[in-house]
């Protein structure tokens, strides 16, 4: 209420700590369907698109065995592991960069899309009439659901495994 408030204000900007650490499951969760499927194809995207440097950078890591093995290398040896190290790991460094990137902008427009929301589903419920139908109107539109963001969660955990191993 106090961030609604705050938006009529004049406020442009508003933080949305739920938003920022649970997007795109937040937007699931207030029923704000677009923004959160444009979130969740962005995360699967980036998701798919990381796949191959992980792994590649996952097995460049466990090649290395153990200390005794970086303790013998030469110093060339050891440079051209930490160039291939680097390599690898530095499209899954831009990958989270990304990603950070997307959950701020979740933040910040996360209240002022709920604040949207909620207003055309107030003026969606008042077109019904009497007092009760608001009422019922507006609860079946403004609730939350979990399911939704449950869904939203359990795609973006599965989705860019399966379509992955189609290609390994």
């Amino acid at each position: 209420v106090n961030k609604f408030r705050s938006l009529e204000k004049g406020k442009k900007v508003t933080w949305n700590w739920a938003a920022f650490f649970f997007s795109p499951y937040w937007f699931f969760y207030r029923k704000l369907y677009k923004p959160g499927i444009i979130f969740l194809t962005a995360r699967i995207c980036i998701s798919l698109l990381l796949y191959g440097p992980a792994n590649k950078a996952a097995d460049i890591f466990a090649s290395v065995g153990s200390a005794d093995a970086l303790a013998s290398m030469t110093d060339e040896a050891y440079a051209e592991l930490l160039s291939r190290m680097f390599s690898a790991i530095l499209p899954v460094y831009i990958g989270l960069g990304v990603m950070l990137v997307l959950a701020i902008v979740s933040a910040l427009i996360g209240d002022r899309l709920y604040k949207k929301y909620v207003r055309s589903s107030i003026d969606e419920a008042k077109a019904g009439g009497n007092r009760d139908s608001f009422l019922l109107k507006f609860i079946k539109r403004s609730s939350v659901s979990p399911l939704a963001a449950a869904l939203s969660y359990t795609a973006a955990s599965l989705i860019p495994g399966i379509v992955m191993s189609f290609f390994i």
